[in-house]
């Protein structure tokens, strides 16, 4: 069965590095077989069709897109439902949309690394962990937050890429099934 899901590439034109086009990125991924891809603003979130599972599709993104740039990208892929599950659990129901944020991983988050994260909250951040995924809600922004700087691949165990709450609301529109 075909169903829409999203690949949220890691750390892609950010400061300048690992700069690619969203032309050249949609049709990395129409190369790979996807079917009506779209982008989603220019850090890397890409919206398509496959009967494949993300598991299958991402592992083929990040080899093209190391022949593309010359540097390993990593991609972790979720499903139309995997985003309505992320949704639905929402635990900041109430808070600002651009103070939550969802830090999407590729496994489960080391407890170890949870515990470091929880050590470094401050100043009313706080962070709820699923399987793959990590809600922050950060009342004093990004920029500074010192979660934010604990959230690493080594401290987690899991690569992890991370997107706001209006970005990960709208990529589950996005990827909803069309009639």
């Amino acid at each position: 069965m075909t169903e829409f899901q999203v690949s949220l590439l890691r750390a892609i034109n950010v400061g300048g590095r690992n700069r690619i086009s969203m032309s050249r990125l949609r049709a990395i991924y129409e190369q790979l077989g996807c079917r009506e891809v779209t982008t989603y603003v220019q850090s890397g979130n890409v919206i398509f069709a496959s009967p494949d599972e993300p598991a299958d599709v991402s592992p083929r993104a990040e080899a093209v897109l190391e022949q593309e740039l010359g540097t390993r990208m990593r991609v972790l892929g979720r499903t139309h439902v995997e985003l309505g599950r992320i949704m639905d659990e929402d635990p900041y129901p109430g808070a600002e949309p651009t103070h939550h944020h969802v830090v999407f991983l590729s496994g489960p988050a080391n407890p170890k690394g949870l515990a470091a994260i929880a050590a470094a909250a401050a100043d009313g951040e706080a962070f709820v962990a699923t399987d793959r995924e990590i809600h922050l809600l950060l009342p004093n922004g990004i920029g500074r937050s010192r979660t934010v700087a604990a959230l690493t691949e080594r401290a987690l165990g899991a690569v992890p890429t991370t997107r706001n709450w209006r970005t990960v609301s709208q990529l589950h529109e996005l990827s909803r099934p069309r009639p």
